[in-house]
Order: C-alpha cells, then sequence, then structure tokens
C-alpha cells in the first residue's frame, strides 16, 4: 500500500513521464496499417506494412510483384523508388505510411531489394512485349539479294518477299492481311513522285514499282476475284483513282503516258504486272536506281524463254500476245527475242500468237 501511494506521488509530481509514456503507445501504434485505416479499401486479408512502403497479404510469402494476384486484385506492391506514390487496389487508394527515419536507416536492406539493370530489363521487356501485339512484319529487316534494300520501297520489297513467288504467283491472302501496310507504301509513294522531266533510273524504277503495287491494290479491294477484267466493267486500265502527288492517274497513264514515252525501253512491258496468268510475272523483287537495268535484262529473258509464254524454234515463233499489242515498241520482233535466246531465230521466221489467259495470277 505505502509503495502504490509513493508510485501515484511520483506521477503527479513528473506529469511530463506522463507525457512521454503516451506518446511512445502513439508512435508504435502508427507503425502499424490495418485495412480500417485505409479509406474505401477492401483487401480481404489482414495487411502488413513493408519496409519499403508497400502491402503484402500475409499468406503471399512467395509473393512476385509482376504476377497477378491468385483472386483476380489487382496489384498492391509498390517498387521502392514509388515510396511517395498511392497504392491501388480495386479502383480504391491506400495511402502508404513511411517513416524518414526508418528509411535512412534501412538503406543496406533496400539495396539488397532493388533489382539489378539487367533484371529490371528483363521485367520491362516482358511486360512491353505482353502489352504490345507483334507486328506481322518489320519493313526495316528487307534484304534484297547481295545488299539491304533501302529508302521509300522497302516496305514494297518486304511484301513481295513474303507474298510472291520465285515463279511470280501472288498470295493475296497474305496481302490483304498485311493492307495496311500496302496503304502506307502507296502514301510514301504519293509524296515521293518524281519530276516529270526525271528520267533516271530512280524514277523509271518509281513508276514500275507503282503500277505494280496499285495493281495489288485494286485487287485487294475488290478480292475474291477471279480475274482482274471482273473490276470496273473490264476497264480497271482506264479508271483514274491513282493519287499521286498532286495529279489523278489510271493505270494506263503509269504505263502509256509515263513509262513507255519517257523511257522508250521494251523491256518496260516485262516488268509490269497486269495481275493475270498469261502476263509476264510479277517480279518479287523491288525496283530500285541500282538494281532496274540488271533486273529488267533477267524479267525479259526469263519470259521470252518460259515455254508457257513462248514456244521459240530457228523457223517458227509463238509468242505471247505482247508482242503483238505493242508491236512498234519491239521493232523487228527476230532481232529482240534473239538478243534473249540461244535460238539462233531466221529473220523469215513464222510467227503466230498465243490467247491470252486473264485469270488471276494467284498461288
Amino acid at each position: 500500500m505505502i509503495h502504490f501511494l509513493l508510485a501515484l506521488l511520483f506521477l503527479t509530481v513528473c506529469p511530463s513521464c506522463n507525457y512521454l509514456g503516451q506518446q511512445k503507445m502513439v508512435n508504435n501504434k502508427d507503425k502499424t496499417m490495418v485495412p480500417d485505416e485505409a479509406p474505401n479499401a477492401d483487401l480481404g486479408d489482414t495487411l502488413i506494412e513493408m519496409p519499403t512502403g508497400g502491402i503484402l497479404n500475409k499468406n503471399d510469402a512467395d509473393y512476385n510483384p509482376t504476377e497477378k494476384v491468385a483472386d483476380g486484385r489487382d496489384e498492391v506492391i509498390l517498387a521502392p523508388d514509388q515510396s511517395s506514390k498511392p497504392l491501388v487496389t480495386d479502383n480504391s487508394v491506400v495511402k502508404e505510411s513511411v517513416n524518414n527515419d526508418e528509411n535512412d536507416s534501412m538503406g543496406n536492406e533496400l539495396e539488397e531489394r532493388l533489382p539489378t539493370p539487367d533484371e529490371k530489363g528483363n521485367e520491362e521487356s516482358k511486360i512491353d512485349n505482353e502489352a504490345k501485339k507483334p507486328e506481322l512484319f518489320d519493313a526495316k529487316e528487307s534484304i534484297e539479294i547481295g545488299k539491304k534494300l533501302t529508302g521509300t520501297h522497302q516496305m514494297w520489297h518486304t511484301l513481295l518477299q513474303k507474298y510472291v513467288s520465285e515463279e511470280g504467283k501472288v498470295n493475296y491472302q497474305g496481302f490483304k492481311l498485311e493492307g495496311a501496310n500496302l496503304d502506307n507504301y502507296l502514301n510514301e509513294l504519293s509524296n515521293s513522285v518524281p519530276s516529270d522531266n526525271d528520267k533516271s533510273l530512280s524514277a523509271m524504277a518509281f513508276w514500275i514499282n507503282a503500277y505494280n503495287a496499285f495493281t495489288i491494290k485494286i485487287i485487294l479491294d475488290h478480292y475474291p476475284v477471279n480475274s482482274i477484267t471482273e473490276i470496273a466493267n473490264g476497264k480497271p486500265w482506264d479508271k483514274k483513282w491513282i493519287m499521286l502527288g498532286a495529279k489523278m492517274l489510271s493505270l494506263n497513264d503509269i504505263e502509256h503516258v509515263i513509262l513507255r514515252p519517257t523511257w522508250n525501253d521494251a523491256r518496260i512491258h516485262f516488268a509490269v504486272n497486269c495481275a493475270a496468268k498469261s502476263c509476264p510475272p510479277l517480279s518479287n523483287k523491288a525496283f530500285t536506281g541500282s538494281n532496274t537495268e540488271g533486273l529488267l535484262d533477267k524479267l525479259t529473258s526469263r519470259f521470252i524463254n518460259n515455254p508457257k509464254f513462248n514456244q521459240i524454234s530457228p523457223t517458227k515463233l509463238t509468242l505471247s500476245k505482247i508482242f503483238e499489242w505493242y508491236k512498234e515498241d519491239f521493232g523487228d520482233l527476230p532481232k529482240f527475242v534473239n538478243e534473249y535466246t540461244t535460238s539462233e531465230i531466221k529473220s523469215n521466221a513464222a510467227i503466230r500468237y498465243q490467247e491470252y489467259d486473264w485469270s488471276l495470277n494467284s498461288i
């Protein structure tokens, strides 16, 4: 009893001691965050505070911050460098309570918890890859045989490599899947039209690529079709729908107003493709200023010596209708054909022409 009275007397005389005891209890309470103290939070399980200010479920001993919570709730853990940001879960915000003194004393522990740069990079890369749908293709990876293709026609070259066979057969269904990429290329063409007096091989390559790409485009716009002659009342080449620069052109404009008169080169007929089986096969390489000359020779020789299109003997020529339609471009036919074949064709060789198959040149 005497001891009790002495203790009571001591507390009465020393009120500051009583204040310190109460303050100690308040401080101890502040170190624990429970769901009731988090406004609008409905976290389910009891939560505990981490040294970094993050929150974990007590049962999640092996919790991985890059994984979703098993019961479907969003993640609630923060990385150490986000200690000043709110935690979000089920559209509710839980404010962190971080003691600055504790942060100073836990520097080493935080250092150990931080991911290494490699780990962080791998995690970010993983998240980025999951968030983005892979593109069907990357135009920057387009490579022409023998050298890398660069510039405006890079995307066109990539599409040709993917959807046109070595024999010139076209996978229109594949092209259809990448219609947006084809449209992007056509837009590039519209913004890079050569000047009217440009007679370079680069300009020639531009117009050949444009003719072939817009032919593919008109087929895709009406696909599926059995023949290009089913489009525009059988006159798809006369339709003015191609906007290049400030001019609205037709396919015939590109071939007969620009290409043929400007370069006066009969080999152009074996470079432009009309989407028909009897047409000279579409090249699966884009034309460029540096490859046009060689590619024209290769395509001309390939077409002339292909028995599907032409049958050649010293005394008789059975040729594609192209040679009949454009006689003025070829001049002396036996002489022209002799330049691309090993047969010695006589100047008086008989010449006849095959029927033209307008069926679609699809795979």
